[in-house]
């Protein structure tokens, strides 16, 4: 994505997403929310209130958006008036935009919402949540990282581990090591 801003940038990011995954940021946001069993009935309600329970309400979020500095304020909005854009052309053309998904119950029957910031900082929210849960040891590998240095981990965690799956065999690092070498100067 080119722009000639940043914020622009993040409007055709959020369009780009939209147009590749509208119905995969519908169910993220549902599920942030707690608001899947709108479409998938009673075997979401569980979920639905173990989400109500333990995340964070809308005021809750509002007040953590309204905290963020005017600068990633004006960059989440765009991001979601660039979703919005893309919305708008798929209900405008929904033969050609509008995702199969949103044709099949019940779907077909309910409006596609619009995104708000209360949408993107809760799906936003989940995700950190879900990845500090089930994490890979970020912070752990910090803190050995940190306590013995460099040497000790290139060779305790090396970055091109010979036992690790590889979907790409005999690939190149490219360029992995150059920069991570950078960053420890």
């Amino acid at each position: 994505i080119y722009a000639p801003t940043e914020t622009a940038a993040f409007y055709g990011q959020g369009f780009a997403v939209a147009q590749d995954r509208l119905f995969q940021m519908e169910t993220f946001w549902r599920v942030a929310t707690g608001r899947m069993a709108e479409i998938q009935g009673a075997a979401a309600v569980g979920t639905d209130q173990a989400i109500r329970t333990v995340f964070y309400t809308p005021a809750e979020r509002a007040q953590q958006f309204d905290a963020l500095p005017l600068e990633i304020r004006t960059m989440l909005d765009a991001y979601i008036a660039g979703i919005n854009a893309y919305i708008d052309l798929a209900e405008a053309e929904p033969d050609t935009y509008l995702p199969f998904e949103y044709t099949q119950f019940p779907l077909n029957t309910m409006p596609i919402e619009r995104w708000d910031r209360d949408k993107a900082v809760a799906t936003l929210q989940f995700f950190m949540r879900r990845f500090g849960e089930i994490g890979g040891d970020e912070l752990a590998r910090l803190a050995e990282l940190q306590a013995q240095g460099p040497e000790w981990f290139e060779i305790n965690r090396p970055i091109n581990d010979p036992t690790a799956y590889t979907s790409i065999q005999g690939g190149e690092d490219l360029g992995v090591r150059s920069r991570i070498a950078q960053l420890k100067d």
